[in-house]
């Protein structure tokens, strides 16, 4: 099917315009959430930075307008101020709403799945890519505040052609406001359950052609944390502590074999995290500068193989993310040329300090300290980017991108009982540098102002791993066009890539051994889509929409890790296989009286091959089935009423060590349902705002994996102690 696929497509290129490809960034005909009374579907969508002149039109990727039907891609719009009100206090858990999209809270990270996947979605903000390119990972929980955001665009499906690298399931891309949004100042403070509190100023302001923002923000909470119980690291219920003369009433033990414990599994809740940010942009005609400089730390209590953490100053995380960017986008002749040119410097230090505790079977007593550091990782590079709007209804985009990844210092050092100093224990991953070079376009043609084929390539070139040819195309048909009811019926086939990580070319770990000769891992899929809208503006509708998607996606050459004959080594490879069928529904009801429904689910079917066995497995460790309703109810101007309710089905483990028995087997993980609540008060300018937002208030305790779904899947139990929290906002 997948060949057929990509004959046809290649075909019709041919014939079109010689190279095929996909217009995949745009707006679907539902925005979720959607602050109430407002017409999502007339907003402005960003990508670029580039200024829309009308409403109710939309730029994608090639900076051609766009009807928010027409647009060819599976994409969800996550405005801030609706997240904001809605009382999200992270962007993962925002994008648990996005019908594909779940996320995991490990007690250390947060975890997003896209399509039953870890770690398969690239990352940016104002188009800076900010996955790590050390280990592949990116995380977006409070190190990116809900406060600084303008808009979030949220693209499902492969997005390797106009996004490249690590576009593999998907993109995200967070725009951060201007000083047009803010026209003032902004302050905030609040606190609530878990030790939390936050603060934020802000000022915007516009003058003539001048656009100025910044934005500070702090926020400490250990909201984070989870559950620490037996179970959960592999504690027998009746295993007792040998006795500590240090520390009598807190003995701790150390395993080489296992994962790490507390003497208290039921101990919860280390110290405060601790965010600071501090965002800036400056807008002058087509030219930008933008800045994020943000500081972090992270008391943690599991380490990643799942064992507890001393909760002190010693078992932290520290990893700082600054980057810079510089823009610039002007259009010519009539607007019918467009040029678009970015630099930018991405750049991360990384501390890890645990003092951990392994559990059974061999017993020290004592600590064990291990440190993880990596001095630098770096990205910095830049693109040029030109669209053109041709006769015959044809838009062109062309653009070349280069970038240099780098990384420095990334070492591990440890302390094991009573041995005393640190011991340099070498490096994880050698220095070392990848010069990547990228050229891509895309074509669309509109055929009988009824339907648009599009088509594009991408040319990834890498001198540390292979290159990457990719290719994909689509076709939108315009079914229905009347005053009140239009639909549009989409077909794509899309493909994307994700490098292999500095620690996968080059790693030194004996158990993880990196191999220069590793490729990509490779992502194609088939996607249709059919949505439509109802605008009625009678009675008590405004309008009812509505969107069901289907993809089957096929990932190759994913890299897992083999072992040698003797087991005392284990390399990476290109070995794995896997496929996924999803559907994917959106609704939304928007009411004249300024009341909205939505509603969201997902469906994930997976299969996984292993290259050298040839085993074929259903993967299980995932949810299958994850179903989000929520709504706004606004009782006057001043006073609304917000809710979300969510219900992820159950999943299993077939491969889990149960510490009691000291048997290998499965492990159902059983479903869970959160509920969320929230009022707003405002006075008639929206000037003083009071925000009141209860979390959990089922009390539900449920159970998370970690993001190896494959591997080491663990559960993590998280608390199920509903929350509150408590925000003041003044817009001056």
């Amino acid at each position: 099917m997948i060949f057929v696929s990509r004959l046809l497509l290649a075909l019709s290129s041919v014939v079109y315009i010689g190279f095929a490809g996909v217009l995949l960034v745009t707006r679907p005909v539902l925005a979720e959430p959607v602050e109430a009374g407002r017409d999502a579907l007339d907003d402005e969508f960003i990508i670029s930075e580039v200024e829309l002149e009308e409403r109710d039109s939309v730029f994608v990727a090639t900076k051609t307008r766009k009807t928010l039907q027409e647009a060819p891609a599976i994409v969800t719009v996550l405005t801030g101020a609706d997240m904001d009100r809605a009382g999200f206090r992270t962007l993962n858990e925002a994008l648990h709403t996005v019908p594909g999209f779940e996320h995991s809270n490990t007690g250390r990270w947060d975890f997003l799945f896209t399509r039953g996947n870890a770690f398969t979605v690239s990352v940016l903000v104002n188009g800076i890519p900010i996955v790590n390119p050390g280990d592949n990972l990116v995380f977006l929980d409070q190190a990116y505040p809900i406060n600084i955001i303008d808009r979030v665009e949220v693209i499902s499906g492969p997005g390797g052609i106009l996004w490249g690298a690590n576009a593999f399931l998907g993109v995200i891309n967070i725009v951060t406001k201007k000083g047009a949004d803010i026209d003032g100042m902004f302050f905030e403070w609040g606190s609530g359950s878990f030790n939390t509190d936050r603060g934020a100023v802000g000022f915007g302001k516009v003058f003539g052609d001048l656009d100025v923002m910044f934005l500070a923000n702090y926020q400490t909470t250990h909201e984070g944390s989870v559950d620490v119980r037996r179970r959960t690291i592999g504690l027998a219920p009746d295993f007792a502590f040998p006795p500590d003369d240090a520390d009598p009433d807190n003995p701790t033990v150390y395993n080489p074999d296992g994962p790490p414990i507390f003497q208290n599994p039921g101990r919860t809740d280390p110290r405060n995290d601790k965010f600071l940010d501090f965002i800036g942009q400056i807008r002058w005609h087509g030219l930008s500068l933008f800045a994020n400089l943000a500081w972090e730390e992270d008391y943690y209590q599991l380490s990643s193989s799942t064992g507890a953490i001393l909760g002190n100053s010693q078992s932290l995380d520290k990893d700082p993310n600054q980057m810079v960017g510089l823009g610039y986008t002007q259009r010519f002749f009539e607007e019918r040329l467009g040029v678009h040119s970015k630099a930018y410097l991405w750049s991360q230090n990384f501390q890890v300090d645990s003092i951990i505790f392994p559990s059974l079977p061999n017993t020290i007593p004592n600590d064990f300290v291990i440190q993880l550091k990596i001095d630098r990782q770096i990205r910095y590079g830049g693109g040029l980017e030109i669209d053109a709007r041709l006769p015959f209804g044809m838009t062109l985009l062309a653009g070349v991108e280069a970038f240099r990844e780098e990384i420095a210092g990334a070492r591990v050092r440890f302390q094991g009982p009573n041995t005393g100093n640190l011991l340099d224990g070498g490096e994880l991953v050698p220095d070392s540098e990848s010069n990547v070079v990228s050229a891509y376009a895309n074509q669309e043609i509109n055929l009988l102002e009824r339907i648009a084929i599009a088509g594009g390539v991408r040319f990834n070139y890498s001198d540390t791993y292979a290159s990457a040819f990719l290719f994909s195309g689509n076709v939108v048909g315009h079914l229905l066009d009347g005053e009140s009811l239009q639909a549009y019926a989409k077909f794509s086939y899309t493909q994307g890539f994700r490098p292999p990580s500095f620690e996968q070319r080059f790693g030194t770990n004996p158990f993880f051994l990196g191999d220069s000769s590793i490729g990509p891992e490779r992502s194609e899929a088939i996607q249709a889509e059919l949505n439509a809208k109802l605008l009625m503006d009678t009675g008590l509708f405004k309008r009812i929409g509505v969107r069901i998607d289907y993809a089957h996606t096929e990932l190759n050459d994913l890299i897992a890790t083999q072992s040698s004959a003797d087991g005392s080594s284990a390399q990476f490879d290109n070995l794995d296989t896997r496929s996924i069928d999803s559907v994917e529904v959106s609704g939304e009801m928007l009411f004249l009286q300024g009341h909205r429904l939505w509603l969201g689910y997902s469906f994930n079917e997976l299969d996984a091959t292993n290259a050298v066995t040839g085993e074929s497995t259903s993967v299980r460790s995932h949810a299958p089935h994850v179903f989000n309703v929520g709504g706004n109810l606004r009782f006057n101007q001043n006073t609304s009423l917000n809710a979300r309710y969510s219900w992820v089905a159950s999943k299993r483990i077939d491969t889990y060590f149960d510490p009691e028995t000291q048997a290998t087997g499965s492990l159902r993980i059983s479903s869970y349902s959160l509920l969320a609540a929230g009022l707003i008060l405002n006075d008639d300018r929206d000037r003083y705002r009071l925000l009141i937002h209860g979390y959990n208030l089922l009390g539900q305790h449920y159970e998370t994996l970690d993001g190896d779904t494959v591997a080491a899947p663990y559960p993590y139990p998280q608390p199920e102690r509903p929350a509150v929290l408590v925000r003041v906002q003044l817009n001056l």
